[in-house]
């Protein structure tokens, strides 16, 4: 887990602000009790950092302090495990400048998914989120009036 994320779930501090932002105080109940039958093996990175051979945790900050995406490489071939980059796609790749309650910063979050779009349109980069619709895997692609998502409905094997 990156360590900006374990740290934020665990302040007292953050909690109390979630609490007032309308973002809630049982995410935080709920991350300690996601983490606690982990805690004393729990590996902490910072930045990118290889996670097994092949992954690559790249940090992604904004939705959350630790938020991260996971490279799967393989020879040519690679994906992005983009995560919680956007929530409603239908908005957010047309928008990036619209962030949702969840985000925990939302400049650095929309700075974050500018950053993230523009790469992986460049790069021609295929990713997978948590909140891309069927078929799951895509590319952006821009054009004059921004960004637009291209479902690929390929053979994710690699």
């Amino acid at each position: 887990m990156h360590a900006a994320e374990l740290a934020y779930w665990e302040d007292e501090g953050a909690a109390s602000r979630a609490g007032a932002s309308g973002q809630g105080v049982p995410y935080f109940a709920a991350a300690r009790t996601q983490v606690a039958p982990y805690r004393d093996r729990l590996a902490l990175f910072a930045d990118r950092a290889e996670i097994f051979p092949g992954v690559t945790a790249v940090h992604l900050p904004g939705h959350t302090p630790g938020h991260c995406g996971y490279l799967i490489a393989s020879g040519e071939d690679s994906l992005l495990i983009w995560g919680d980059i956007v929530h409603v796609p239908e908005v957010q790749v047309a928008r990036p400048e619209v962030t949702m309650q969840f985000d925990v910063d939302p400049a650095q979050a929309a700075e974050t998914r500018r950053r993230v779009f523009d790469r992986v349109a460049a790069d021609r980069q295929r990713f997978v989120g948590m909140h891309v619709h069927f078929p799951g895997c895509a590319r952006l692609a821009k054009d004059a009036q921004g960004y637009r998502l291209v479902p690929e409905a390929r053979d994710l094997a690699f």
